[in-house]
C-alpha cells in the first residue's frame, strides 16, 4: 500500500523558537543602537568560527563567491593557472577567473567526487599557481594529505573551497584549516546560513589583513585611506547574528545529518537500482552532509525517476553538478572546453542523485522517500 502523500524539501534551514526569539532580541539592540554594520556580532562570529575551525583567522564576507574570490587575490594569481575539480559550482572557477587567473578543469574520481590526485599531477605546468579542493557535499577530499605534498613539492598553494563542509573533519583537523585559506558559505541550503554570506579561514596574517581590506574597498587597517582597487564584500551585522545562531547548533547540525546518512545507507544497500556513493566508514573522516548522493544503475533514467518521485510522492531530487563545470556555456564559451574532455567525470556525473538532507527530516521522512524509491526505481529503468 501506498503510504500517505506529504511534501518533503530537499533543503532547509532550521532555526527553533528560542534561536529566533534570540536573534530578534540582538537585531533588536542593533537596530535600537544603529551598529548595522562592521559591529560586535561581525566579530563575536569571526572569533567563534576561527576557534570552530582550529585557525588563527576569520574575516566574514558578504558570500561564499566572495570568500574565494577575495583569497585568491590576497594570494595573487594573476595570468597564473588554478587546478580546478570540475564538479563544483560555477562560482569556484567564476572566482578564479574574476581574480585575474584561469581556471584549469581536472577529473574527479567516481568513489568521491572530490579531486582525482593523478590527474592534479598531469595538469601541473610552468603556469600552475595552486590548487582549489573542493570538498563536494561536505566530504573532505580523503587524499588530502597527498594533495598538499604534492602541492608542497611543486611550490603550489592549496585553498579549500569548503562551501559544503562546515563541520567536517579528517584525522581530527576540521574542513578550513588544511591549507592556505578555507573558504565557506552561508547560503539558506548549506548546514548552516546567515541568509547570504561566506568566511575565510586561515593561519596566514598577512592574507588575513589583506582579505580584511579587500572585503572594504580597500581600506587600510587604519585611518581613512583606501590602498587597492576593490568593492564592498562586507557582512551586515543581522546576517551576522544569523550566524552566531547558528554556529551553537553546528555540531548537532552535522551529527544529524550523519544519523541520515546512516539511515540511507543501510537503506540502499538493499534496494535494487541505486547504491550509495561509498561507505561512510571507509575513510577516516567525519563527513558533514551537506548532501547524500547515491549512484543510480546505468539504466536508470533519473529525469524520469525525478518526475515520478516528484509527481507521485512529492520528494524532490537533484544531481549537483550535472552539467560539469566544463561544460557550462560560460566556460565553453570562455575558454574553450568541449564534451569529452574529461570523460571520467562526465560519466561518473550522468549517474548520480542527491536526496533531501537537512535536519528538519524525521526518521518517518526518511523511511517515507526509501520506500517512494523503491516504489519508482523499477519503473524508470529504461530496459
Amino acid at each position: 500500500m501506498q503510504p500517505t502523500k506529504r511534501t518533503i524539501l530537499r533543503a532547509r534551514p532550521y532555526f527553533s523558537d528560542e534561536d529566533i526569539a534570540d536573534a530578534l532580541t540582538r537585531i533588536d539592540q542593533s537596530l535600537r543602537t544603529g551598529q548595522l554594520l562592521m559591529g560586535p556580532a561581525v566579530e563575536e562570529f569571526e572569533i567563534i568560527f576561527a576557534q570552530t575551525v582550529g585557525v588563527k583567522y576569520a574575516i566574514a564576507v558578504s558570500s561564499g563567491t566572495a570568500a574565494l574570490e577575495i583569497a585568491l587575490r590576497c594570494i595573487g594569481i594573476e595570468d597564473r593557472e588554478i587546478i580546478v575539480p570540475t564538479e563544483t559550482f560555477v562560482a569556484s572557477a567564476n572566482s578564479v577567473l574574476l581574480a585575474g587567473g584561469l581556471p584549469v578543469f581536472a577529473e574527479i574520481h567516481p568513489d568521491t567526487l572530490c579531486l582525482d590526485l593523478a590527474d592534479v599531477v598531469r595538469r601541473i605546468g610552468p603556469k600552475t599557481a595552486g590548487v582549489m579542493a573542493v570538498h563536494m557535499a561536505g566530504l573532505i577530499q580523503p587524499d588530502i594529505e597527498a594533495l598538499l605534498q604534492v602541492c608542497q613539492r611543486h611550490g603550489l598553494f592549496l585553498i579549500e573551497d569548503a562551501a559544503h563542509a562546515h563541520g567536517a573533519e579528517i584525522k581530527g583537523r576540521k574542513a578550513g584549516s588544511l591549507g592556505k585559506a578555507g573558504c565557506f558559505s552561508f547560503y539558506p541550503t548549506k548546514l548552516m546560513t546567515t541568509g547570504e554570506g561566506g568566511m575565510i579561514t586561515t593561519d596566514d596574517a598577512d592574507l588575513a589583513e589583506l582579505a580584511r581590506s579587500y572585503r572594504n574597498h580597500g581600506a587600510a587597517a587604519h585611518g581613512s585611506e583606501y590602498v587597492r582597487v576593490s568593492t564592498n564584500w562586507r557582512l551586515p551585522e543581522i546576517s551576522a547574528i544569523l550566524g552566531l545562531v547558528q554556529l551553537r547548533h553546528l555540531e548537532g547540525f552535522v551529527e544529524r545529518r550523519n544519523q541520515i546518512a546512516v539511515q540511507y545507507d543501510q537503506a540502499l544497500a538493499v534496494t535494487s537500482g541505486i547504491r550509495p556513493l561509498f561507505d561512510h566508514l571507509e575513510f577516516d573522516t567525519r563527513h558533514s552532509y551537506w548532501n547524500y548522493l547515491a549512484v543510480l544503475d546505468e539504466d536508470i533514467d533519473r529525469v524520469e525517476l525525478a518526475r515520478l518521485l516528484r509527481d507521485e510522492y512529492a520528494i524532490p531530487i537533484a544531481w549537483p553538478y550535472d552539467p560539469p563545470c566544463h561544460l557550462q556555456p560560460v566556460f565553453r564559451d570562455a575558454l574553450g572546453c568541449q564534451p569529452g574532455e574529461l570523460p571520467q567525470s562526465e560519466h561518473a556525473l550522468r549517474h548520480h542523485i542527491a536526496l533531501p538532507m537537512h535536519v528538519v527530516l524525521s526518521d518517518d521522512d526518511v523511511s517515507y522517500i526509501v520506500a517512494g524509491l523503491r516504489a519508482t526505481l523499477p519503473r524508470a529503468r529504461t530496459a
